[in-house]
């Protein structure tokens, strides 16, 4: 009953790209990270915890995992992915705990959440390497061998935000200092940018030989040129019309009425 509530609270939120001002926003991110938190506790500490299991509590799989994906899919079952791991971590844990006299039948949208979850896993496990290098030099966690704070990431910059960018729609607000930020909107820049200071922290502790590497990854990623620019699409040349008996060209026979079809020329 919980989680249903957090669904239809969460339905009501203002959307982070709805372009009314930084209001919104704001309340959007903080009903997320409220519901986020209370989602977390009853799966993760209830449902998934040691006491369920110990006394051996069920929970009928078709009314608890419809409403657990529909959470996942707004980002408000776990806030770094990590208490169990991907969404299918987390189905595995849930089948041998809660649910394994049910069992859970997987269905084809379990393969978008698995991919969508591992990359906002992979996205906030890289940007907390970056923050943590950014801190103080004797900061006892420091991240500065950890290799995933490099890697190009698709998810908005934005620590609350889950969009993520891809080919087709890359994002248009990009950094193009360090190359490794990127927001889906104004709304996500500004609190990126002047609510908590993570961009500059990390691109000004950015070397120069990583930002080139980024830039470059980025750019293969989408087709760019080395500016960082779409590349121009060649035009298509009109294809050249032959004969399917002999081999000439259309300047050679005329003007064949089709070409999908036999044509005879004058030729042959």
């Amino acid at each position: 009953s919980v989680l249903r509530k957090c669904v239809a609270l969460m339905s009501l939120a203002p959307h982070v790209g709805d372009g009314r001002g930084m209001q919104p926003v704001m309340k959007h991110f903080a009903v997320k990270e409220f519901l986020t938190n209370m989602v977390e506790v009853v799966w993760a500490y209830i449902l998934c915890g040691s006491t369920v299991t110990d006394l051996g509590i069920q929970v009928q799989a078709r009314e608890l995992i419809p409403v657990l994906r529909q959470l996942a899919m707004m980002d408000c079952i776990d806030r770094h992915w990590n208490q169990h791991g991907s969404w299918n971590d987390i189905l595995d844990s849930l089948r041998s705990g809660c649910c394994s006299r049910s069992g859970i039948r997987r269905i084809n949208a379990d393969a978008v959440l698995e991919r969508r979850s591992s990359e906002l896993r992979s996205a906030i496990n890289s940007m907390q390497c970056k923050l943590l290098d950014a801190g103080p030099s004797n900061h006892p966690f420091r991240m500065a061998d950890a290799p995933q704070k490099w890697l190009y990431q698709l998810k908005c910059s934005e620590k609350g935000c889950s969009n993520i960018e891809n080919i087709d729609n890359p994002h248009t607000l990009r950094c193009r200092k360090c190359w490794y930020f990127h927001w889906c909107s104004d709304a996500c820049r500004t609190r990126s940018c002047d609510f908590s200071r993570q961009h500059e922290l990390c691109c000004a502790n950015t070397p120069t030989e990583k930002a080139e590497q980024t830039k470059a990854e980025c750019c293969a990623l989408f087709g760019w040129d080395e500016d960082g620019r779409k590349k121009k699409k060649k035009e298509r040349e009109a294809p050249i019309k032959v004969c399917h008996g002999c081999g000439l060209r259309e300047g050679d026979v005329g003007s064949p009425s089709a070409t999908s079809a036999f044509v005879r020329c004058s030729h042959c």
